[in-house]
């Protein structure tokens, strides 16, 4: 287990707050708040983004120059951990950023979406049912509770429709495990006659995704899946729940929990991030999927109320977005997006529309 350095009984009451206002998505609702700091006076344009404060443009010229930022390097955990120990978070996160951005495949991407983006009108958008492309969604955990912020991916299906695809919501469980759910999504596969099958992913959703890849992604149940779109994946799972599942106080709190709203607690324990586990594993990406991974990327400043408690928890393992750790969202063989400004929950309401759009319709070009 890797030390945080936080103490015992801190943590458990950090715990015990975050599990029953996140994880069990009861009080995720469209009136929770979100909180955002005045950006009347945010009028900065630099590294792809437009309207940066003067507090983030600093953070980032500052990180651009660490050697950390050189895409060449490895994107570990132990490197930005200790980067963040040293410099703090927020330093942490703004190299992490430049060196994702930065590395050539991921630029020549960012480009395109920018380019497709400034040419999208939203009254005219492209039609692309030409392509006979299915969107299969599959959702985050909890996704029945939570769908009114979005877990469902509702979003997300209905640009794929406007575009011209067709859509289709992946009826996972919603607190099934990521072997139980996998085998689901292996079976849709191998059954379905779809030929260009583009996934879509949210949070959970990627590891269940990440686990079927493992379980049957070399029995040609993916051979029609042409492009996977991963927002926000717990890719390597959650440290969240290792810290859950290690405190006596928050582990029999929680499974109380979980058996009197009638919740599969072996469903959290599956996104544990450990040694072992399946989620922990390197991910093999077949040659024929196109992975297109999008990681948030927040400092502090940018943390909602949702995501704070896990935010606060996880900076003994670095840089975070609040449920997971920056270097585990990062996927080798893909195309990895950094998404300065958002935590987990992707609550930027403009920014995440300009690029739905945008990176459905390049998806879509692609086939």
């Amino acid at each position: 287990m890797r030390n945080i350095g936080i103490s015992r009984a801190c943590k458990a009451l950090t715990l015990s707050t975050l599990l029953f206002s996140s994880f069990t998505c009861r009080s995720l609702t469209v009136d929770d708040p979100v909180e955002f700091q005045d950006r009347s006076n945010c009028t900065v344009t630099a590294y792809h983004f437009e309207n940066l404060c003067d507090f983030e443009l600093s953070i980032l010229e500052a990180a651009q120059s660490d050697p950390l930022t050189d895409s060449s390097t490895e994107v570990g955990f132990d490197a930005y951990r200790d980067l963040a120990r040293s410099r703090g978070n927020d330093y942490a996160t703004a190299v992490f950023f430049h060196r994702v951005n930065s590395e050539p495949r991921n630029a020549r991407y960012i480009d395109r979406i920018r380019q497709i983006s400034a040419n999208l009108d939203p009254s005219h958008l492209p039609d692309y049912s030409s392509k006979n492309a299915l969107l299969l969604m599959v959702p985050g955990m909890f996704y029945t509770l939570n769908a009114a912020v979005g877990g469902d991916g509702q979003e997300i299906r209905t640009a794929a429709q406007q575009l011209g695809a067709r859509a289709a919501l992946m009826l996972v469980e919603p607190d099934g495990t990521v072997d139980e759910n996998a085998a689901d999504l292996c079976q849709w596969l191998s059954a379905s006659n779809e030929r260009n099958i583009v996934l879509a992913s949210l949070s959970k959703g990627g590891s269940d995704i990440k686990r079927a890849l493992q379980i049957c992604g070399d029995t040609g149940a993916f051979d029609n899946v042409r492009a996977w779109l991963n927002i926000g994946g717990l890719n390597r799972g959650s440290y969240l729940i290792n810290e859950m599942d290690d405190y006596w106080w928050t582990r029999w709190r929680a499974k109380f929990y979980f058996w009197k709203e009638n919740f599969n607690y072996d469903g959290i324990l599956s996104i544990r991030s450990m040694p072992g586990e399946p989620l922990y594993q390197d991910l093999e990406i077949p040659d024929h999927i196109r992975v297109i991974n999008l990681m948030a990327t927040p400092l502090e400043a940018h943390i909602t109320a949702r995501a704070r408690h896990g935010y606060s928890l996880l900076q003994g393992y670095g840089p975070n977005d609040g449920l997971t750790v920056l270097a585990d969202s990062y996927m080798e063989g893909a195309i990895n997006v950094s998404w300065f400004g958002n935590d987990h929950y992707f609550a930027v309401e403009e920014t995440r529309r300009q690029f739905l759009y945008a990176g459905l319709a390049e998806v879509l070009q692609s086939l």
